[in-house]
């Protein structure tokens, strides 16, 4: 089994913001019954009979990565099923992050100048 031509990444509900990379039929098989986090409703039973199908080749991969995310937006996990709205989603996260960083970086700079001239008026009179 060759690896998928898109990655699905399913991001795990929490604080974390933990990831899940999944690239082959074999990988979904085995995260979906060593540890899956959601419900083990019809929507998992569907991709785990899906990738059984594919790994005997009776079902093609394209329906495994359809029902993966399907499978996963039951269990209300976001699944990207592209490199690119993966992709655009972190650097999104990225950029709130360091936006907030440098903010507080600039405020604490600017608190630590004014505080700076203040001194040194203090000090030259």
């Amino acid at each position: 089994m060759a690896e998928w031509d898109n990655v699905v990444t399913i991001e795990l509900r929490g604080e974390t913001k933990t990831f899940v990379r999944i690239k082959s039929t074999k990988e979904a098989a085995k995260y979906l019954i060593e540890a899956w986090p959601g419900s083990r409703d019809a929507a998992y039973h569907d991709a785990v009979v899906a990738c059984a199908g594919a790994l005997r080749g009776l079902t093609n991969e394209i329906r495994v990565v359809e029902v993966l995310c399907k499978a996963a937006s039951s269990s209300n996990l976001i699944a990207y099923d592209s490199i690119d709205a993966f992709e655009a989603e972190m650097i999104s996260a990225i950029r709130m992050a360091l936006d907030t960083d440098l903010q507080s970086c600039l405020e604490a700079t600017l608190n630590k100048f004014e505080l700076n001239s203040i001194n040194f008026v203090e000090v030259g009179i």
